[in-house]
């Protein structure tokens, strides 16, 4: 997470050049006109396929530019509220200079800031007050004050609207988001939803341990491939008296009872809905840790508060 900001998902070795198949850039040429997609595309991790792009196209008429990332950080984490804070302004300006990064790259005539704009409903609305990412107005914004407008040129766009780069004209006339009738629509409409997995029943505790054994053996499969061993433990809350252990060192699984809780220092302990807990276990066919976490249904708590990327490759397998 903090090169690409997914827990899972990553794959596990960067090539040679310093890249990672997270995503792609997209270039598209017609002869005439030049368009190029970096959405999704981590500065860190693209910043040498963009150059080589550049070099392969010194004209870009219009760069098509993430300013934001969908990710749990620092939102579903146990952390004191100040830190949640401090974290969710870094993540925000990281995507926002990322963006303006870029923008200097590329050097396009036209740069369309896009794809940034969702919220969190149901049970999950209030993770959106830290979630550390910008709406659109608030990072067209930032762009203006941060690129050089007589050399590139942002254009804004509402829904369904449209920029033709041969007359270099906006479809209409951009309209700004009413950030009160935005919060409204959250808090009295997407508030009330339920989530899918919300309409299934609760499974017994009997359901989920008869899933476990078959999931552990996965990733233990994983860990070996990789040669990973940490003194950290993985805990996953099953109830509100037993919890999941899972030492990280090949020396089997275990159910605890929550007491037990205390005793460990160094840890990675998660909590999920024990109904979507019960879909990921099944089959990735059914729900997918990526998509869990992306979307913010799973609370964390790491001690210390160190990202391991092995250990999460590693659990991104927990499933039968």
């Amino acid at each position: 997470p903090e090169v690409c900001s997914r827990v899972f998902g990553c794959n596990f070795e960067f090539n040679k050049f310093g890249t990672s198949q997270i995503d792609t850039f997209s270039v598209i040429d017609n002869d005439d006109q030049v368009i190029v997609n970096s959405n999704d595309c981590p500065f860190e991790i693209g910043q040498n396929t963009a150059k080589i792009i550049k070099k392969q196209y010194s004209k870009i008429d219009l760069l098509l530019v993430g300013y934001t990332g969908a990710s749990d950080y620092p939102c579903s984490y146990d952390l004191k509220l100040s830190e949640k804070e401090r974290v969710a302004k870094l993540k925000k300006d990281k995507r926002l200079q990322n963006a303006v990064d870029y923008i200097q790259i590329f050097d396009p005539k036209y740069y369309l800031p896009f794809a940034g704009r969702y919220v969190l409903g149901g049970k999950l609305t209030s993770l959106m007050e830290h979630k550390g990412e910008s709406t659109l107005d608030e990072g067209f914004d930032y762009l203006l004050h941060h690129v050089d407008q007589q050399k590139n040129k942002g254009i804004i766009l509402n829904m369904k609207s449209y920029f033709d780069l041969d007359t270099e004209l906006s479809s209409d006339t951009y309209i700004p988001e009413n950030e009160s009738d935005r919060e409204n629509y959250i808090q009295n409409v997407l508030s009330k939803l339920k989530l899918d997995y919300e309409n299934d029943l609760f499974p017994t505790l009997d359901m989920l341990l008869e899933l476990i054994p078959k999931a552990y053996d996965r990733f233990e499969h994983h860990r070996k491939m990789i040669n990973y061993s940490s003194d950290t433990v993985i805990l996953i809350k099953l109830n509100e008296e037993k919890i999941l252990l899972i030492p990280v060192n090949g020396s089997g699984f275990k159910i605890i009872e929550m007491s037990e809780f205390k005793k460990f220092q160094q840890y990675l302990f998660l909590f999920l809905d024990s109904r979507l807990f019960y879909k990921i276990l099944q089959t990735p066919k059914k729900a997918h840790w990526n998509n869990a976490e992306i979307g913010c249904h799973i609370s964390w708590k790491r001690v210390p508060n160190i990202y391991d990327r092995s250990l999460m490759h590693c659990l991104n397998f927990f499933h039968s």
